[in-house]
């Protein structure tokens, strides 16, 4: 009987796509492939942030800033989405508050290091 290899199919890595769209000023690429990273693994912030970060170079503020808040919601520790939701939040007026994640945004009010200033 003969062998043959299967090589498993790797499947795609839609976060190594975002960075590299992100890196070459692609922006609605990278959230593409950051949205599908995070459809993908939802239990992974890092989708999410980086998503984020892409969101807002493309304007979409108001989302940047969600994704951000659900980032914090499923690792409140991680103080990076917290301080970029602390500046969005400084320079922008999102025009419904409503959406951000109430858990991710008292995970972002739990940091010393972020103003809690309007």
């Amino acid at each position: 009987m003969n062998q043959f290899s299967r090589s498993k199919l790797q499947p795609p890595d839609y976060i190594k796509d975002g960075n590299e769209a992100f890196l070459a000023g692609r922006f609605n690429l990278a959230a593409q492939a950051f949205a599908k990273a995070h459809r993908n693994d939802p239990r992974n912030p890092v989708p999410l942030f980086n998503l984020a970060s892409a969101k807002e170079r493309t304007g979409d503020i108001a989302e940047a800033a969600a994704n951000l808040t659900r980032a914090l919601r499923l690792r409140p520790g991680w103080s990076e989405p917290a301080q970029r939701l602390a500046l969005l939040l400084a320079r922008y007026v999102l025009p419904s508050p409503g959406e951000l994640n109430p858990h991710g945004l008292l995970a972002a009010f739990a940091f010393d290091n972020i103003d809690q200033q309007p």
